[in-house]
């Protein structure tokens, strides 16, 4: 099973598995019963991301991404944010999570950051537990260093800027 919206910049995702596997899927998944078949532009761009992922420029383009994930996973544990929850040490992902609490605090800093030019996403109940909202960044090959810098600095203030009264 994988997502195209995390492995292609896309949207939807497949299932592969036995013949038997996948008739029981169609019959029984909800997403088969209740939704209709990917648009042909989201096709496009998952194949063409497929295609590019099996070459050298791919593979050197994941390298980079790989990189930039771990840089700023550690840029932000060094300021004492766990953004590398729930991945083993030699593990990484391009979608780098960051622990903000309660939904009100993670819509300010969304907000804040979005000011401030950092564009992120935000997971909150019931997409996560109650109380474990978060700010989803998405790594790519782009990023420059300096900006992944910039970022991590911008996060670190607007925590501490959201940080409720009596944690400051």
């Amino acid at each position: 099973m994988a997502s195209f919206s995390k492995c292609s910049a896309s949207c939807g995702g497949f299932i592969t598995g036995s013949a038997e596997l996948v008739t029981g899927l169609r019959a029984t998944a909800r997403s088969m019963i209740f939704s209709t078949s990917s648009v042909p532009a989201a096709t496009a761009s998952s194949l063409a991301s497929i295609r590019l992922m099996r070459t050298d420029e791919g593979a050197a383009l994941t390298d980079t991404v790989r990189r930039n994930s771990t840089f700023l996973c550690d840029l932000l544990g060094e300021k004492g944010i766990d953004a590398a929850s729930g991945l083993a040490e030699d593990e990484w992902s391009p979608i780098v999570p960051v622990p903000v609490g309660d939904d009100v605090r993670a819509v300010q800093a969304w907000n804040l950051l979005l000011e401030r030019g950092v564009y992120t996403g935000v997971a909150m109940h019931p997409a996560v537990p109650a109380s474990g909202a978060l700010l989803r960044l998405c790594v790519t090959a782009e990023h420059s260093q300096e900006q992944l810098v910039e970022s991590a600095e911008a996060i670190d203030e607007v925590l501490a800027l959201t940080r409720p009264v009596a944690a400051r």
